[in-house]
Order: C-alpha cells, then structure tokens, then sequence
C-alpha cells in the first residue's frame, strides 16, 4: 500500500499491478522487480512508500539494506519507510507497534533547531486541544507540532525543527527515544496518566509558567466530569479493553476510586507482580515514591528479588501475581524461554 501524503489519499497496490514482475533467482531481485513494477504502473509517484517485508525475508536471510540501496536509486524522489509485516517477533523485544512508529520517524530530517518549537510524537492520535500540556504550551508562546495532525509531507518533516520532543504514549517511547538521539533534540517521557501528582509533576518537568490554580482547576473539572458521568450511567457495569487507553489498570483504578462499576478488563499476556514502596525513593532501579504501585514484568526486570522497601499489593486480600521468592542466601535457576 502506498501513501499520498500531499492529499492524504492512499493508494492500494493490487495483484493485477504486479503481474508482470521479473523472474529472477534471489529474493532480493524479487522483491526490488515487485516494487518498482507496481510504481510504474501507478498515475504518479507517491512521495512517501512504505515497505513492508515479511516473515520470509528474514527466514530466507534476505539482505534488506540491498533492497532500499537499489529502490532509493531507481526512485530518488520518493521515501522508502522500512517497516516490517513480522508478527512471528512480536513476543520477543519490541512489539512491531513500537517497530512501525520508530520507522515512520526516521524519515524525519535534521533541521536548524527552532527553539520555539515543540512537538508530540509517536502517538497516532494528535493531542486534543484541551490537553493541558498542549494548552500551557500555547499559553507559552510555543509552536505546536504533532505527527498525528500533519496535513502534508512537508509539515510532517518540518518536526525536524523542533527543539523539544514530547512522547505521552508508551508504544512510541522507542521511536522518540531513536529521533532524540538521532537529531540531538531534547526529549520528555509525559505518559497520559490518571494520578492527579503524577500529571502535575510530569508537567512541572517542561519548566513551563503556569498559571496560577492552573492544576486546582483542572482537578476541579475532572470531578464535575466524573459527577455528570457517575449520573448518566448509575452503576452499569464497565469494561475496558487495553487498546483503548495506553494505563488500561490505572485508568480502572481510577474509575473505581470515584465510584464507577468497573468489572473487566481485557488486557493481552500479562504476567508480573505488582508491588507498592514504602519507603522514600532509594535512587535504586525500580524505586517509587511512597504510596505509589509499580507493575514489574519479565520485560523491565528479568528477576525481581523482594526488597524492604517494597510491599506487595493484594487484591480482595489475595496476592495476585506470577513470581516466585527467593529467599535470601538461596539461588533458583531461570530460564527466558
């Protein structure tokens, strides 16, 4: 499928436009063959071109660097993204979700920094006008980009100017950590959260002005929200599946600590164990403020070992979670599988 990014109309690239592909001996010349005969049969030339190999090519050792070498030659005008159609890897290291965002942001150029430019990335859905960091940025005088709200190639690619990046969905962490690094810019971490401190710490991070009852208010707001919403559906039960927010448990707690019948939540495989701190923030990994939860699975910490400084959580009064202790002075052998 190809992207007309300048009308924002795609392409679909069907069977009957490949037809007469070029025989040949490697899958590198069949997928090269493949590509370029489905472009030249296409009315113009998109600017942007995402490719997406699949499973086959890495199970026969296709040498993709060879394939964008030769596609960027015959196409010098178009922007070949390097995706990937693996879901095979999808359980191992970073999910293809976090793989698609970080390909579709290396296309972003270096830039001469704008200083007065901030901008959202690695989500696909573009910060809503009442999202309170957009708004203390527009009350600071910034520029506001967003990779999910671009109209065209050209805007798209003018983020690399920006001087801040900021991320507020996990799945894009890895794509604005990639551009950080890649285009020496500055960039903050702000999860949508649904703990009132956390918000205004995560805030308070950017070294914005902010006016004054700025955070009073929009606590205030929220809670005539919830009133209206615990009117409109009494005790009705809620589901919430994960893909709808990016804290599906956080978001459930919240709802439940302000009255809202939540009974399900439909997550993907989780397994871990879920602990609180008792203690004032260590510096060690894994510590938290006091009173906060913190969720630990084989993808942040391969072995947990229980600390004084945490409590584990229940539920119902039962421990739930997918662990094992091991005592102190004792060793268990671990197998990643």
């Amino acid at each position: 499928e190809t992207a007309n990014t300048e009308t924002s109309e795609s392409v679909e690239v069907t069977t009957e436009m490949i037809t007469e592909v070029t025989t040949s001996e490697t899958i590198e010349e069949t997928t090269i063959e493949g590509i370029t005969d489905a472009l030249n049969k296409l009315p113009e030339l998109p600017p942007v071109v995402i490719v997406f190999p699949v499973c086959t090519h890495k199970f026969m050792g296709c040498d993709i660097d060879y394939i964008y070498r030769v596609l960027n030659e015959r196409f010098p005008d178009v922007i070949f993204v390097k995706a990937f159609m693996d879901p095979i890897m999808q359980k191992r290291g970073t999910s293809p979700d976090q793989r698609l965002r970080k390909a579709m942001s290396d296309i972003i150029p270096q830039m001469p920094v704008n200083p007065d430019v901030t901008a959202f990335v690695g989500c696909d859905i573009a910060a809503s006008e009442n999202n309170d960091i957009r708004i203390l940025l527009t009350k600071n005088n910034r520029i506001i980009r967003d990779t999910a709200a671009c109209k065209t190639l050209e805007e798209y690619l003018s983020i690399g100017e920006a001087e801040r990046l900021i991320c507020q969905y996990p799945a894009g962490l890895l794509a604005t950590k990639t551009a950080s690094a890649r285009l020496g810019r500055e960039y903050f971490f702000l999860p949508l959260s649904f703990d009132y401190k956390m918000i205004e710490e995560e805030i308070s991070s950017l070294k914005l002005d902010v006016p004054d009852g700025f955070f009073e208010d929009g606590k205030k707001a929220c809670e005539e929200e919830l009133t209206i919403l615990k009117e409109l559906i009494k005790d009705t039960p809620v589901a919430i599946d994960y893909t709808a927010v990016p804290k599906p448990l956080s978001f459930a707690r919240f709802l439940l600590s302000n009255g809202i019948n939540v009974r399900t939540v439909y997550l993907d495989a989780i397994d871990g164990i879920a602990v609180g701190s008792v203690v004032e923030n260590t510096g060690r990994p894994l510590s938290i403020p006091v009173g906060e939860e913190l969720f630990i699975t084989g993808d942040n910490q391969m072995i947990y070992y229980p600390r004084p400084e945490h409590a584990i959580i229940s539920y119902d009064n039962k421990i739930m979670h997918h662990a094992i202790a091991i005592p102190e002075g004792e060793g268990r052998y671990v197998m990643n599988r």
